[in-house]
C-alpha cells in the first residue's frame, strides 16, 4: 500500500465573510427581479417570494461550494478541491507559478481575510475568476501570514 504524502498545510475559505457578497448581491438581484415580477403579475407578494427564492438559492449553492472547497500546499505543489455540483481538482507545481498577488477587498477588511492568486503562463482572470491554469485562495484567514509561507514554498523552487 503506498504511503499518503503528508501536506504542508491547508487552507480553507473564511464562510462568513465568502457568504456575505452573496447574499447582498442576491438580494439587489432578487429586488430588481421581484420588481418585475410584481409589477407584471401585478401582485407584490409574488415579488417578494421571488426575492426571498432567488436569494436562498444563490446563497445555498454558494455556501455549499465553499464548503467543500480546500486548498492543500505540499513540499512541491499545491492543490485545490471545489465543488458541490460538480467537483474541481487542480494541480499546480511551485515551478509553474510566475506570479502572486493578494488582494484585501471591503468585506475581507472586515473579517481579516484576503484572496491570493497563484499565477501561471496563460492564467487570464475574468471577474476574478481563473479562466486557466492559476489558482484564486478566496478569503483565507490570515492572509499576510499565508502569503509569506506560500512565497517561501515558491522562492524554493
Amino acid at each position: 500500500m503506498e504511503k499518503q504524502e503528508k501536506s504542508l498545510f491547508e487552507l480553507k475559505p473564511n464562510l462568513t465573510a465568502a457568504i456575505i457578497p452573496t447574499l447582498i448581491s442576491g438580494v439587489v438581484l432578487g429586488a430588481i427581479l421581484s420588481l418585475f415580477i410584481g409589477v407584471f403579475a401585478g401582485s407584490w407578494l409574488i415579488g417578494f417570494l421571488g426575492l426571498v427564492i432567488i436569494t436562498i438559492l444563490s446563497s445555498f449553492s454558494r455556501f455549499m461550494n465553499l464548503r467543500a472547497t480546500k486548498y492543500v500546499f505540499y513540499k512541491d505543489r499545491a492543490e485545490f478541491f471545489e465543488g458541490f455540483f460538480s467537483i474541481v481538482k487542480r494541480t499546480i507545481r511551485y515551478q509553474k507559478i510566475t506570479d502572486s498577488v493578494m488582494t484585501k477587498g471591503l468585506v475581507d477588511k472586515i473579517f481579516q481575510t484576503g484572496t491570493i492568486r497563484l499565477i501561471t503562463p496563460g492564467t487570464e482572470f475574468v471577474n476574478d475568476k481563473a479562466t486557466s491554469s492559476g489558482i484564486m485562495l478566496y478569503h483565507i484567514n490570515n492572509p499576510d501570514e499565508i502569503y509569506s509561507k506560500i512565497e517561501n514554498l515558491l522562492k524554493k523552487h
